[in-house]
């Protein structure tokens, strides 16, 4: 009935907008039976009338009458009202979360550094405890020095065969080429020439006699033809001597360095072997400490991206966005370089024989 009453009166938009109603929740809702008793009853009455009690705040009903009777507010108002306090109930719950986020941050900054600086230190001890162990390790396998020398020799030897070896594959091909190219003009004659090699006229539409060079229109002689084969074909013959020579060079080079590289592995087996997990423990142990401080590293970056989005307890859009420093005087180590540093003269020795395994693999390790 109420709802009616305000219809017929023109002040169902003003008391009682859907929207508004929508907002400011259950309960807050002016009717006819609150105008009524605010218009007509005395202020007694109102204050302590059941029919107002219950179906909204008496101040607040109160309040929103009067000013929607002088005119001091109206429907888009209530509105653009309750849509406000909804936004500041929102805002300082976000803010309450963004003090707790925050402490917690506080807090953690100073443990991520401390866990970072420690792990810093362990790395530096375990490469310097790495050092020091290699070089025990050097002086307990110096007899094996010799034996490393000639090693190194013979690989040397291998390398310089082997490019040899290549030239000479190069040189093979091209007197292949040779050959076959002045095979073809034996038998077929020239191919024409378009453009000029010396100064690149178009040479395609100009005659050529028959038995005449389609280049420089010279009468063709076949004694000089056959002469020109002849010197390639014995060049050819050559340049696979060369190749299987320089082949058989280079086989005999792997076999000698083969053999001085299992020769050191047997000297140097005794004085490795009982070592050699240990070697790889202390090898592993920087590489473990580095994937910590990675591991760390990461946890600084996002928590400082966290921080840097929440400022005085209100959130920011770019929170998610990481930060491109990690904090003053922070590096980033770059340990895979170092422990390709570590193990450059174990790989430096080329391809290894098959079954190098164990004490053989690590005598390599040392030089």
């Amino acid at each position: 009935m109420g709802e009616v009453l305000l219809e017929l009166l023109g002040l169902a938009e003003m008391f009682a907008p859907p929207s508004a109603v929508a907002l400011l929740g259950a309960g807050v809702r002016l009717t006819f039976e609150q105008l009524y008793a605010m218009c007509y009853l005395t202020q007694d009455l109102v204050d302590g009338s059941e029919s107002v009690r219950g179906k909204a705040n008496t101040a607040q009903s109160y309040r929103t009458i009067v000013e929607l009777l002088l005119g001091l507010t109206d429907g888009p108002m209530r509105v653009l009202t309750a849509r406000k306090d909804e936004l500041t109930r929102t805002l300082g719950e976000l803010r309450r979360r963004a003090g707790t986020i925050g402490g917690f941050l506080t807090g953690s900054a100073a443990d991520l550094e401390t866990e970072l600086a420690r792990s810093l230190g362990e790395e530096r001890d375990a490469l310097r405890s790495l050092e020091e162990f290699k070089g025990r390790m050097r002086a307990a396998t110096a007899h094996a020095d010799p034996f490393r020398r000639r090693v190194q020799e013979l690989e040397q030897v291998l390398e310089q065969y082997r490019r040899a070896a290549v030239d000479a594959e190069y040189a093979l091909v091209r007197e292949r080429r040779r050959v076959q190219l002045l095979t073809e003009q034996r038998h077929h004659g020239p191919q024409p020439v378009s453009p000029c090699p010396a100064c690149t006229a178009d040479l395609s539409g100009r005659p050529v006699p028959d038995g005449d060079c389609p280049l420089c229109l010279s009468e063709l002689d076949p004694e000089a033809l056959a002469q020109a084969l002849g010197t390639a074909q014995a060049s050819l013959a050559a340049a696979e001597q060369r190749s299987v020579e320089r082949a058989k060079a280079v086989g005999e080079a792997q076999t000698a360095w083969e053999q001085a590289r299992a020769e050191l592995d047997e000297r140097t087996r005794e004085d490795i072997s009982p070592l050699a997990a240990r070697i790889e423990q202390r090898t592993l142990q920087p590489l473990g400490e580095h994937v910590a401080q990675r591991v760390l590293l990461g946890c600084d970056v996002q928590r400082g991206s966290l921080a840097g989005g929440v400022v005085q307890g209100e959130p920011s859009g770019d929170v998610g966005e990481k930060r491109g420093d990690v904090g003053p005087g922070r590096r980033d180590v770059d340990f895979s370089q170092g422990v390709d540093q570590v193990g450059e003269a174990a790989r430096r020795g080329g391809p290894e024989p098959a079954g190098r395994t164990g004490a053989g693999r690590w005598a390599a390790y040392w030089e």
